[in-house]
């Protein structure tokens, strides 16, 4: 992936191999925004306790960077629902007044169509054909409910599917119990994990990459 500089001092991570092909795909850092600590400073989250309208600033100084339309977002439940936008939703869920559905699986198949998924923790992931681009949000309960076989299998034909997997927490840091570990290995198999000092850490960007190259998504970038 390449680190990129834009307007505004807004820094993203672009994936080369998926903009080579037509699709933007940016996971913006937290860089070049206006709101102030502990949310310094390009906060997109309207969830978050900061003050929206610094939020909607930093939203529309991102797809300006990015000289995008507004991006369409929905409420995410850490599920596996997914939400088609269109033209009647383009941009639907940018504005803090907008009443979006719950989806983690924004989809759509209209050109300069902008779709967004908000992380902290869990997995920001674009996979995308010739005709249809998906943005998934994917935290361990999502991964353990199948989030990325159901997303895979939304595309008619898997063959020459291209995606990245975004940034992340690390496997240095992610200590989960037994019992998280256990519902994600149900769900996606054998998670990638390691064991310090009596603890268990995942690697849940890893593990994801796993599934979808298991699932024959051979053309992948990853953050790291």
């Amino acid at each position: 992936m390449e680190r990129r500089r834009t307007r505004q001092d807004v820094h993203v991570l672009i994936a080369s191999g998926l903009e080579q092909r037509g699709v933007l795909t940016a996971f913006t850092e937290r860089t070049g925004g206006v709101s102030e600590r502990p949310f310094s400073s390009l906060n997109l989250g309207y969830g978050t306790g900061d003050d929206l309208t610094k939020v909607e600033a930093n939203r529309e100084r991102t797809v300006e960077a990015l000289e995008v339309p507004r991006f369409a977002a929905a409420k995410q439940v850490h599920g596996t629902g997914v939400l088609r936008i269109g033209r009647d939703r383009q941009g639907h869920g940018f504005l803090p007044t907008d009443r979006t559905p719950s989806a983690d699986i924004l989809l759509t198949g209209r050109p300069r169509t902008p779709l967004a998924v908000l992380v902290a923790d869990c997995v920001p992931i674009v996979v995308a054909s010739d005709d249809l681009v998906m943005a998934v949000h994917a935290g361990w309960r999502a991964l353990a409910g199948g989030i990325l076989n159901k997303a895979l299998g939304l595309f008619p034909d898997r063959r020459g599917l291209a995606g990245a997997v975004g940034p992340a927490i690390g496997p240095c840091h992610y200590h989960v119990g037994e019992e998280v570990l256990a519902a994600v290995e149900r769900g996606v198999g054998t998670a990638i994990r390691e064991r310090r000092g009596g603890r268990w850490f995942l690697d849940l960007a890893g593990t994801a990459a796993r599934v979808l190259r298991g699932a024959g998504l051979r053309d992948l970038e990853e953050a790291g």
